[in-house]
């Protein structure tokens, strides 16, 4: 009888345990090889007229982003527009050459534009699209960029399509910059594309 009573309690304490790994287990984004994914929240509340920036810098195996980013805020400053970017970098971060979604309010007012596009290694726009949706104040959209493919960058972002960068470079780092007000990326996943 001993025995029996403490199986149930094993038993009794696997299955909320197996449901937590499950939920955990399927909460990856579309794309992503499950285990191998990485997950962060970052809240980027910047003052105007200046900038915060996160980096990750051990891309290792990583191909794929997938980000929900909210702005929470836009401020006005005579010199510094609010302006916010998720980046993909070349091996030189000094140098240019990246691929950006960025989100930018004109004179400080939203709706905020959407662009997307490469830059060199100079920070010149080499291929730049601004996109037919914006993005409204507290309102979320969805980022998902894929670069297992070597040489292209493919993104799709909100409902507004997929878009393809081709690259001669190799993607190196990963960065979110906040300009002059509050971008929050809740989630951040990085991981690996599936095939």
């Amino acid at each position: 009888m001993k025995g029996k009573l403490g199986m149930n309690r094993v038993r009794s304490l696997i299955l909320p345990f197996t449901l937590i790994v499950l939920a955990i287990g399927t909460s990856h984004s579309q794309g992503v090889a499950k285990g191998s994914s990485q997950t962060f929240y970052i809240d980027l509340d910047t003052q105007q007229g200046h900038a915060s920036v996160w980096r990750y810098n051990t891309i290792g195996s990583i191909t794929t982003l997938h980000a929900v980013v909210t702005i929470r805020s836009v401020r006005k400053d005579d010199n510094w527009e609010p302006v916010f970017r998720i980046t993909l970098l070349g091996p030189d971060s000094t140098s240019g050459n990246s691929v950006n979604v960025t989100f930018y309010a004109a004179n400080g007012n939203p709706p905020l534009a959407i662009l997307v596009g490469q830059f060199d290694r100079e920070g010149k726009r080499i291929e730049v699209e601004t996109l037919k949706q914006t993005l409204e104040m507290n309102a979320s959209i969805n980022i998902d960029m894929n670069w297992s493919t070597p040489g292209v960058v493919q993104c799709k972002i909100g409902d507004a399509g997929s878009y393809s960068v081709n690259i001669p470079w190799k993607i190196a780092q990963i960065q979110a910059t906040s300009s002059t007000g509050e971008m929050v990326i809740d989630p951040l996943v990085l991981g690996s594309a599936t095939n």
